[in-house]
Parts: structure tokens; sequence; C-alpha cells
């Protein structure tokens, strides 16, 4: 792995260094299997150059981002990235990491950002999961590079993608990565090198919104208020200085093609079918999403209304 990561004093532009990194770090094992059914290709990573994302995909994404130059290109994209692995990644492509000392036993965490303070959170370990290396697989569903290079200056586009198709998106969920993400942009010193960061949400057109009723992009705007005290303080929204997913710097784009009607298998029984609530003796079919113009219905596909025994008996 030293062989392949490539810091700050390797060369190139920064783009060029942070690629190199995220390829040497990217075990994701279902992204390089979608590369190869989706986009079909059969190149050695390491040389992989273009042909990251579909051309429908990047116009979705030039429609939601105007930042976006129209002669910026992707040069990277992955699938379920590891927060941990883009921390590290950006490190060292700002020669930050190799600014640390490193005494065989690894890089030093920041000190110097008061949310990393550990001993001053009531809940050491809730707080430790705000950290830029967390030892947790907290990824981004799609982590997309854009970079574009005129007249000797280099502008590195940073997109953190999310998907949300079915269900309500979990505002504190939510908010609780920003911020995380904001602290590794922050930490790592991309940000002092001018790169630009957006967050976007990617949902179908008859979505229903987040969790609590609000537009889910305010995300951050609902954690300032939320119920939980001990999560407010544990944010430290006053620090979230890249604003990344900040109301007014959030988007969204329409997930084409998710289906508009689909169905959920879940567990059924009755009363004396077991001794307990968790000894299920049947399995049936519900819906799980339908067009807003047909509302869900309590009844299951098999016409059954739940309170009576139906569905297909499991077996042991």
């Amino acid at each position: 792995m030293e062989g392949n990561i490539r810091c700050h004093k390797d060369g190139g532009t920064f783009a060029q260094r942070l690629v190199g990194n995220l390829k040497a770090l990217n075990a994701k094992e279902r992204d390089h299997l979608m590369r190869l059914a989706y986009l079909g290709k059969t190149r050695e990573y390491e040389h992989q150059h273009d042909g990251w994302i579909s051309e429908a995909m990047d116009l979705a994404l030039r429609n939601a981002l105007p930042v976006l130059d129209k002669d910026a290109r992707c040069v990277f994209a992955g699938m379920d990235y590891h927060l941990d692995w883009l921390y590290a990644a950006l490190c060292l492509a700002t020669d930050e990491a190799c600014a640390c000392t490193d005494d065989g036993g690894g890089h030093a965490f920041p000190r110097d950002n008061p949310g990393y303070d550990m001993k001053a959170s009531e809940n050491p370990k809730r707080a430790a999961t705000l950290r830029p290396i967390s030892g947790r697989q907290e990824d981004v569903d799609l982590f997309v590079v854009f970079a574009h290079a005129e007249g000797g200056i280099e502008t590195t586009t940073l997109l953190f993608i999310e998907a949300k198709g079915v269900g309500a998106v979990d505002s504190e969920q939510l908010a609780r990565k920003l911020v995380r993400i904001d602290r590794i942009l922050d930490t790592s010193r991309a940000r002092s090198l001018g790169i630009k960061a957006k967050f976007v949400l990617a949902l179908p057109a008859d979505h229903a919104g987040g969790d609590t009723g609000a537009d889910p992009r305010h995300a951050l705007e609902h954690a300032r208020t939320c119920k939980d005290e001990e999560l407010r303080d544990l944010l430290k929204l006053d620090l979230h200085d890249v604003g990344i997913g900040s109301k007014d710097d959030s988007h969204t784009f329409v997930l084409m093609g998710f289906p508009r009607t689909l169905d959920k298998v879940t567990r059924c029984r009755d009363e004396d079918d077991g001794p307990t609530p968790d000894d299920y003796t049947r399995w049936t079919i519900k819906p799980r999403r339908r067009p807003k113009d047909k509302p869900e219905s309590e009844t299951s596909r098999t016409g059954t209304p739940p309170n009576q025994k139906s569905g297909t008996p499991l077996r042991p």
C-alpha cells in the first residue's frame, strides 16, 4: 500500500494526488463489480482515467449543480466509499499526514479542533464516531470528484451524494454524517486549497421528504433544534466551518428510473401461532411504496386483512 499512496511531495496536481490515493484505498469489492457490470470497465483500476459515470448521471449532476464548470470532467467515482479512506486520501494529498509526527505507531489525530476533544464530552464513545478516522464502516453512497484546470489554476469539486427512495430521510443521522464530513474537510486541510465540496440528495420525484416533514436538505437546521440535547452539543454546529450540507448549499436531483411501485416481504403471525410475538410462522407480501395517487392499502397482496391468518407458512 505504501508504494501506491501519493503524498504532496510526489508532485502532480491536487486532483491527481487525491485520485491516486482514493484508488489505492478503495477495497470495496461491490464498487469494482458494478464498474464491470454497469460500465463495462475491464481496464486495470490503476490506469482508469475516464468513464467513471454514465452520460445520464453526468448530465443530472450538471443540471443540479451549476457550480460545475462546463469543461470540468469526472476523474473519480466510488460507491459506498468509506469516510476513513477519504480522510486519509485527503491528508496525504495535502501533505497534512506527512507533516504529522509518525513514531512508527501511525499519524496523530488532529488536536487543534475543539470538536475532537473527547475528554470534554459526556459521552466519549459517541463523540469518537465524529473523529476523522473512526474505525467504523461509515460511507457515502456515491463519492464523485470533478476537476478542471485552466491557466494554471485547478478547480477540484467533491460531491457527496446520498440516495433515498424508500422511507423518509433521517434528519439526525444525516446531520451527524454531514458534521463528520465537514470536519474531515477541515482537519485534512483540503479546504485551504480552495476545493469545493457539495452535498447532493438523489430522490425520486415523488419522495415524501424528511422524517420531520421538512425539506431533507435542511437536516443541519433540524439538528440545531432536535430534542436530543446531547446530540446538539456533540455536533457543535458552530464549528461547521466548511458548510457542507448547509441550508443554502444543499442540492437535489431526481433519481430517475426509481420504481413507483415496490412491495416488501414480511413475516406475519396470529396470537395462537406461538408463545411470543417473535415466534413468526408465516410470511406475506405487502405494499412498500405506491404512487401518491394510489395510497398504500392495509390489505396484503393476497387480499387478506392482516388480522386474519394468511400468507405462506415458514419452513424450518
